[in-house]
Formats: C-alpha cells, structure tokens, sequence
C-alpha cells in the first residue's frame, strides 16, 4: 500500500501552507480524530466507485456503533495504474458507547473472551482491541478486501503530518474539494470550494486560475 509508514513522508513549507484550512477545520468543529484507515481495491476502481463505497464506510460504521462518530474521506489515485484508493481519519467511539456496548458490539466481541471482559467488566479495551473490531466491522462490506495488503489500521499519533501526508494530491489530481470526499467527510468544504493553494499561500480560485491569453481570431483564406 501507499502508505506503509506515513512517518517516512518529509514536509515542506508547501506542505504546512496546504494543510492550514485542515487543521482549522478540526480545531472549530473539535474534531479527535483517533484512527487512520487505508484501503485499496483488487483492481483499478474509479473514483466514482471509491466515492459510493465511502458512504457505505459511514453508514456501516455509524449503523454498527449507533452512534454519529465523524469521518474524513481522501480519494487517492493509485501511484501503479488510473484507479483510486481511499484513506480515513477517523473518531473513536464515544467512552459512553465503549462502557455500554450495543448488542451487535457485544456479539463480535465475545468471539475475543479478552476484548469482551475488558469491555465489559475490566478497564476498557486498548487501541489494538479497537482496531480488530474495526477490522471485523469493516470486513462487512464486500469490496474491502482481506488481509494487511488490503486494509490497514493504525492509531494516529502525529495529525499534522498525517493531514500533509493525506492531502498531498490536493490540485495535481484533482481538486481539493473532490479529494477530500466532500460527500462523506463531516467537513465545511467552502473554504476548498472558494480557494485553491497557490505557493505559499491561498488565493480565491478565479485569482489562482490565470485568464486565458487574449487571441485574435484569424480567418483562414
């Protein structure tokens, strides 16, 4: 996958100027994101296709919790071929959901005795525990392919360099607002919509586009 060790990823100026509108946009909307999900596909899917299954992910998750956790969606395109991967940033539970499990949570955790006492009756489960759920809750879906080459789950533990690494396709793919998957994404994407990143800064997007140069016209003979 891409994104083997987002720790490896070097930032530039360029980068903390592209992820300052992220990063505002968690500190107004008090956004914890807790988890970074990747997923890839068994063969190029287009970005239509990522997008649908994306409201899948949410109504899968939110469905499976009952609770509204919040979510962020990036639409990659594939470094080896035209197809389009996702990856997540992604809310825990709330500890309320977390001391009183729904009962669907409560039927996957009893396959790991461990999670569900920890759950249940013991101090809570770790991040790894969380995560295997995840796995299991995300293996519902049919396109999420099976095994470590196909989904990948980690804590996060440096946002800022994980928002860089996320929205790095941001203009050179597409633009900001359709990388960010504005359908699924708990995000205000107006600021995108309205902008786009020019250098060092962030210009209006009828500024950043420079005006077709003037031609006359020639009549052919």
């Amino acid at each position: 996958m891409n994104n083997k060790d987002y720790d490896s990823y070097e930032m530039n100026i360029l980068d903390y100027t592209r992820m300052k509108p992220l990063l505002e946009q968690i500190r107004l909307n008090d956004l914890s994101f807790k988890f970074f999900i990747s997923s890839v596909y068994w063969s190029p899917t287009s970005y239509d296709v990522v997008q649908k299954h994306n409201k899948e992910i949410r109504r899968t998750i939110r469905s499976f919790f009952k609770d509204d956790i919040r979510m962020w969606f990036f639409i990659e395109r594939n470094q080896e071929n035209s197809g389009f991967h996702r990856h997540i940033l992604l809310e825990d539970a709330p500890n309320s959901r977390w001391k009183n499990p729904t009962t669907r949570m409560q039927n996957f955790l009893m396959e790991d005795p461990e999670s569900f006492f920890a759950c249940t009756l013991g101090n809570g489960l770790n991040d790894s525990q969380k995560m295997e759920l995840l796995k299991k809750v995300f293996h519902l879906l049919p396109f999420i392919p099976n095994g470590q080459s196909g989904l990948d789950i980690r804590p996060i533990h440096n946002l800022e360099k994980l928002t860089a690494y996320c929205s790095k396709q941001f203009e050179f793919v597409r633009p900001a607002y359709e990388v960010i998957d504005p359908v699924s994404s708990d995000m205000d994407i107006t600021y995108l919509l309205d902008h786009k990143q020019d250098g060092t800064h962030w210009e209006t997007r009828h500024k950043a586009i420079s005006p077709r140069p003037y031609r006359s016209l020639q009549i052919a003979p």
